[in-house]
């Protein structure tokens, strides 16, 4: 997997896909990584993970590549090389590289056939309220499950941060450097509890903290967003 050649193209697949045209407009490259499913069988199935590429604008300059990932979890990483017009600095000095983690966007899918993009819902005030939420996530789990029990078990941090790995080899890298937000944070710090003699500039920017990641992620954020509720208006 380390050894593969990639094969850069344009990113924009088709008359209505927008962010492709943006990509292609910026000078973004794009290629297709192929990845173990199972790190632990790495002669069995395998996927691809999608990235993007726009090459450092100051080559004399080039201290090599940095990752960017917006978070989510989910969340597409593709267009955020786009962020160079916002970093000139940066972009002189590195490679910036988008990444769609597995199964995530352009990268190997998983359709989970939802009918909402919010997921994310208050329990309520009263108990029919907590039911009809609890509903709506059993709803949404199963959508998941139906047709992809072969692949949820390995849609994992861990496994994302394999893939980063991966990506940096094919790259020629000795060293990967990121820059991650939200989820993206915890990304990082798993990257860098795996990888951390591989790791270069790492920026973590608002840090989830790893202790609370899963179900209790946003159980601290209690008190502070009923304190801006409370000063709301």
């Amino acid at each position: 997997f380390h050894r593969q050649t990639l094969d850069w193209h344009g990113c924009r697949t088709g008359p209505n896909d927008e962010i492709g045209e943006r990509l292609d407009a910026a000078g973004a490259q794009c290629a297709e990584v192929t990845v173990p499913l199972d790190y632990r069988r790495p002669r069995g199935r395998t996927i691809s993970v999608a990235i993007s590429r726009i090459r450092a604008t100051g080559p004399a300059e080039r201290r090599g590549v940095l990752l960017i990932n917006p978070g989510g979890p989910g969340g597409s990483g593709l267009q955020q090389v786009l962020l160079s017009g916002l970093m000139p600095t940066v972009a002189a000095r590195y490679d910036l590289i988008g990444m769609d983690p597995r199964f995530v966007g352009r990268s190997t899918p998983i359709h989970c056939r939802w009918t909402t993009d919010t997921p994310t819902r208050s329990a309520g005030p009263t108990r029919r309220t907590f039911d009809e939420g609890a509903a709506l996530m059993k709803r949404l789990a199963d959508g998941c499950v139906r047709g992809n029990r072969g692949l949820l078990p390995y849609a994992t941090t861990r496994n994302t941060a394999r893939d980063m790995d991966v990506v940096r080899a094919v790259l020629g890298e000795p060293r990967l450097s990121y820059l991650g937000y939200s989820y993206g944070t915890y990304l990082g710090a798993v990257y860098t509890q795996m990888f951390g003699g591989r790791a270069g500039r790492v920026v973590l920017d608002s840090a989830v903290g790893p202790d609370v990641y899963g179900p209790d992620l946003l159980s601290e954020n209690g008190p502070a967003i009923t304190a801006a509720l409370r000063h709301w208006g």
